[in-house]
């Protein structure tokens, strides 16, 4: 498997999963406080900072999942669903995601972390850590996840990105999620698409920002990673990998 090609082997997921805490604290004591290391008070401060967690304003949706979609552009995953040329598969990327973030506007799901902006951004609040922490309760119903859905959008993905591309994402999500409930059925949360920004990387923010999720959200969090150099990050904040599952894409499908 070939990130960077428009791949018909298998996608390496690795499935990891969190300890049990209860929401609000009272977890393990490197969830609660910050860990001072080499970096000296860094880890303090992002500590400070993770506290100011908010759901992601609604002017910032689009700037979201821009910055969504070129993080994971080359994500094996991704480039087989999407395949196509690369430039075409982060707009059609960023399209979807936009959509998804306005799906999950209000439920609290979509957590970030607001920074003064530079470059294009300078004067304005920018992103400076986005993820999701989805609950599985986050839509109790069918129905409200299918309002949710058309309200967002969602239905109009087909026509703007293809009935492949799509065809290909449900199959994937199905096979993930059927992950999830066989090695982790008493899941509360899953844990996906995290990004930090560049000019904020390895100062511990992105580690104290998902702490702090982690607390608010309680019970046990599940994600996936395709890439083995995240392993040291997750395991550091105590997630542990359950398996190593190989999705094969299916063969035959237009674009």
């Amino acid at each position: 498997w070939e990130a960077g090609g428009v791949g018909r082997g298998s996608v390496s997921s690795l499935l990891l999963f969190a300890p049990l805490f209860p929401p609000g604290g009272g977890c393990d004591a490197r969830f609660r406080t910050a860990r001072v290391d080499s970096m000296g008070g860094k880890q303090e401060e992002a500590a400070k900072l993770a506290k100011e967690l908010q759901e992601i304003p609604e002017e910032l949706i689009k700037r979201g999942a821009e910055l969504i979609a070129e993080e994971f552009v080359d994500g094996p995953a991704h480039v087989e669903i999407f395949r196509g040329e690369r430039a075409w598969r982060q707009e059609a990327m960023a399209n979807l995601f936009e959509k998804n973030i306005r799906m999950h506007f209000g439920t609290g799901a979509i957590r970030c972390l607001l920074v003064p902006g530079e470059g294009e951004m300078e004067g304005r609040q920018d992103i400076g850590v986005l993820f999701v922490v989805e609950r599985t309760d986050t839509f109790p119903t069918a129905p409200s996840k299918y309002w949710a859905m058309l309200t967002a959008g969602i239905w109009a993905v087909p026509f703007q990105i293809g009935f492949g591309v799509l065809a290909r994402m449900l199959r994937f999500l199905d096979w993930e999620e059927g992950v999830y409930k066989g090695l982790a059925p008493n899941h509360t949360c899953t844990l996906q698409r995290m990004i930090v920004a560049k000019r904020l990387r390895r100062a511990g923010l992105g580690s104290a920002c998902v702490r702090a999720a982690l607390q608010e959200a309680g019970g046990q969090c599940v994600l996936t990673t395709q890439t083995q150099s995240a392993l040291a990050f997750w395991g550091s904040l105590g997630f542990q990998v359950l398996q190593k599952a190989a999705y094969e894409p299916g063969d035959g499908e237009g674009g």
